[in-house]
Parts: C-alpha cells; structure tokens; sequence
C-alpha cells in the first residue's frame, strides 16, 4: 500500500539524524558481505541504499532492515577505556606507551582499536594491559554530592588565580587528575563546601 511506504520515507522536514542506519547505536562493518534481493552486496550499500531512500528510523520498514541485517553488519566498538563494569573511563590521549621498540599515545591505540568488536581477544587484551596507563576515573569536585553542584559559578581561589567551580571543575579535566588520588582528595575538601 502507497500510503504505508510513503509514511517510511523522510520527507524534507525531518533531519538526516532521523534516516534508517541498519547499525543505528553501534559500528557497522561496511565491507561485510551480504544477500539483499538474491544479490550478494556489502552492507554498507545496504546502509546507503537506505540513507539515498530517506527511510525513517523509527519506521516498520527500518526495523526490518534492522533484524535482517545487524547480526552481520554490526558490533560495537572497542573502547580502550571501557571498564569491566561498562562504566567509561576517561582516556589519557596523549599518554605515550613504549613497547617492544614501538610507541604510541593512548589516543592512537584507541583509535587503532575502535574499529575492532569489543569482544574480540585483541580488544579485551589491549583492555586489561593498557587500562592503568591509559585510563582514569576523573576527579569530581562534588563526588560526595552526587556530582551535582549547586553552584558551578561561585568565585573560588585556585592556586592563586581567581576562577569559577565550573573552571575549576575544567582545569581538573585538563590536568587529568584522577578520583583517587591524593590531589583529587585534597581538592574536594578544600572547595566542596563552595562549590557543592
């Protein structure tokens, strides 16, 4: 019926944000060969063919492709910095590592790893060996408040510069400071009071 398929197409005044990915929330691999019509195609031409049709995400034509399709052409991504608990971490990107006469940042590995499954051995073992290095649990000034402050913009005296609980809160993240440690500690009971 004409007006069903109609109703599956994005029309102008929808964004491209709303058009059918057959790995809409996880990676595709676009190379992975496929059956569409009894004709062997890649998925990422599957995906295209899709996005050239401006088929609506939520639309019932989009969930088929969906359940035909994801089983083959998607996974989701390693993340170098995803815990065990799948809690993401935050990533030192440019922490160099050295080994075996290679280097490389953090970053770069985790881009390198990006497009593996995050099940896949070379994911899981690069997680459990460069994790320390690599990745952290940011330090919150307001930790003990549930990480909500109640006001990010009081004045406060940081290292003799004058700033906000909002700079403060940046200079933390730029610095890399992490939960645990001692300086994070330090700084919580220092500005908790005025900025929590």
């Amino acid at each position: 019926s004409s007006s069903s398929s109609s109703s599956s197409i994005v029309t102008d005044e929808f964004s491209d944000a709303q058009v059918c990915s057959v790995c809409y929330g996880s990676a595709m691999d676009e190379g992975q060969t496929v059956q569409f019509n009894a004709t062997e195609t890649t998925c990422g031409k599957v995906d295209w063919a899709l996005s050239m049709q401006r088929v609506k995400l939520d639309s019932d034509l989009c969930s088929t492709f969906q359940s035909t399709y994801r089983s083959q052409c998607c996974y989701d991504q390693c993340q170098l910095c995803l815990s065990t608990d799948a809690n993401i971490l935050d990533l030192r990107p440019d922490y160099l590592l050295e080994q075996g006469g290679y280097s490389a940042t953090c970053g770069e590995v985790n881009a390198i790893l990006s497009v593996n499954s995050k099940t896949d051995k070379l994911c899981v073992d690069a997680q459990a060996q460069l994790t320390d290095d690599c990745c952290y649990k940011q330090c919150k000034i307001c930790e003990n408040n549930g990480d909500i402050s109640n006001d990010w913009y009081a004045t406060v005296k940081y290292e003799g510069a004058t700033t906000s609980c909002l700079g403060l809160d940046y200079m933390l993240r730029i610095r890399q400071v992490g939960q645990s440690t001692d300086d994070c500690k330090s700084i919580q009971a220092t500005y908790e009071n005025q900025c929590c």
